[in-house]
């Protein structure tokens, strides 16, 4: 299955900012003087800078950019085999995770359903 992180769509207010909602907050896009600056999900409006500034669809790019980063960091390669360490099920309501490599291991109900 082939996968990629979605656009992000932006509400257009006037021109003159731009809103994206996503999964990990809310992007903006607002007028700046004479340009544009990304306000990320975590940055506030204290006066100390944008991450980036410039016309308003460079700052869309660099939301989307930033957005990606953030998506991609939590997906890890999934892996068929277990390793020498893993489990092979876990407790009846716990979700096990091997201390030696990234995968989680069943549960007992889940291990039910796929036998």
């Amino acid at each position: 299955m082939d996968s990629k992180v979605k656009l992000l769509d932006w509400d257009n207010h006037n021109g003159k900012r731009y809103f994206a909602k996503s999964v990990v907050g809310e992007y903006a896009v607002i007028r700046h003087g004479s340009h544009f600056a990304l306000v990320r999900p975590q940055d506030s409006f204290d006066g100390f800078g944008y991450p980036f500034e410039g016309p308003a669809e460079a700052c869309k790019a660099a939301a989307q950019a930033d957005f990606e980063r953030r998506i991609l960091s939590a997906i890890t390669e999934a892996s068929a085999e277990l390793c020498s360490d893993c489990p092979s099920v876990g407790f009846d309501f716990e979700r096990t995770r091997c201390l030696s490599c990234p995968r989680r291991t069943l549960t007992k109900d889940e291990q039910g359903a796929v036998a």
